[in-house]
């Protein structure tokens, strides 16, 4: 049975061009190329959706709470799920996306 999250691929012409660091509990994660073929068949441009796997290419130093700095728990690398609705897309880059730590639903490093 095929594997349902891919490896994590970094696009190398994308990831140097970004020379944001994100704050606090912001990540930034490029999202993972769609599939055209799912289980033998080929998916049509218009059913397909945006992909909600990707991986992670910057984080943030971590969150405030009372005083204290608590470190993310993803970290560069890792390959993400998240909501379809998650994040704001770089202008520019329509496959990168910023979001909070927590608009993440689960991660594989």
């Amino acid at each position: 049975m095929e594997d349902p999250i891919p490896a994590a691929v970094i696009d190398e012409a994308v990831a140097p061009t970004i020379d944001w660091t994100p704050l606090y509990d912001k990540i930034i994660v490029q999202r993972l190329p769609e599939k055209e073929i799912i289980g033998g068949m080929v998916v049509p441009d218009r059913a397909r959706q945006a992909q909600n796997i990707g991986v992670v290419l910057r984080v943030g130093d971590g969150r405030w709470i009372d005083g204290v700095l608590y470190p993310l728990t993803v970290q560069e690398g890792y390959t993400v799920l998240f909501s379809h609705f998650a994040g704001a897309e770089i202008e520019g880059h329509a496959d990168v996306l910023v979001m909070r730590e927590d608009e993440i639903l689960a991660w594989r490093a």
